[in-house]
């Protein structure tokens, strides 16, 4: 199985992480000023009947518009698609706990099919009769179940639409779509982060050489006007000796 070591990990978390939880996206949706967050971390910022986007505070939004707010689609695929090939790689997901809805779910048990936080975990199971349930921890769970089709699992990407898809999709929603298998996917996103950090090294580099070269400009710009200086200064005191002795 492809995993995100296999990928440069960092940026990819990066791109599916909300700024304000710092998890992966659950229901990302877009504020008029384009960035997006989690729609919870998103209701969260609602203070007095109004929201501003903690990333740029000239935006502003009333409660009642925030449930009309776009879903980042792209945000989402691609989050889907990180969860789809490894676990969560030691992040949580801002997924609530299905029983209690209040806290953030830390388990997963294969028999109930159900995210579960602590606390539900340990007092539903506490039940002998549930005891021998798997409880699985979030960062060990593998999300490769359709969410469409669940008796089906994600096996290839759609390249058209840029998703997921179980064979079940490729027949009917996506038919005639081009596709390629998961492995194949994932080698084609590690080929577009690995150019994405060399771009970045280069215009690090880049960077780094004009500030070189400014830092070197203004180192001798610094010393013109010192010895500017000093030659202003040499001349008033020999002015001011030529004047004493013509006294």
């Amino acid at each position: 199985m492809t995993t995100l070591n296999d990928l440069n990990t960092k940026q990819l978390q990066d791109l599916v992480s909300c700024a304000i939880c710092l998890d992966y996206y659950q229901d990302p949706r877009v504020l008029p000023c384009s960035h997006t967050f989690c729609f919870k971390c998103i209701q969260q910022l609602v203070k007095d009947g109004t929201l501003i986007c903690p990333l740029r505070d000239d935006v502003i939004m009333y409660k009642d518009n925030i449930e009309k707010l776009p879903i980042n689609r792209t945000a989402k695929d691609m989050a889907d698609f990180v969860l789809s090939i490894n676990p969560f790689s030691g992040k949580k997901s801002c997924q609530s706990c299905d029983n209690c809805s209040e806290n953030n779910a830390v388990n997963w048990c294969d028999v109930c099919a159900v995210h579960y936080c602590e606390s539900c975990t340990q007092s539903i199971h506490s039940i002998k009769a549930l005891q021998s349930h798997n409880i699985v921890p979030l960062t060990e769970k593998v999300y490769s179940i359709c969410s469409e089709h669940p008796d089906d699992k994600f096996k290839y990407c759609c390249s058209k639409c840029e998703v997921l898809v179980c064979r079940d999709c490729l027949l009917f929603k996506h038919r005639d779509h081009t596709f390629m298998s998961l492995k194949d996917a994932a080698i084609e996103a590690k080929i577009k982060f690995q150019a994405i950090g060399q771009e970045i090294d280069k215009m690090k580099k880049n960077l780094t050489k004009v500030l070189d070269e400014t830092k070197s400009v203004t180192n001798q710009q610094i010393q013109i006007v010192q010895e500017q200086k000093q030659d202003i200064e040499q001349t008033f005191v020999t002015l001011q000796r030529i004047l004493e002795e013509r006294k």
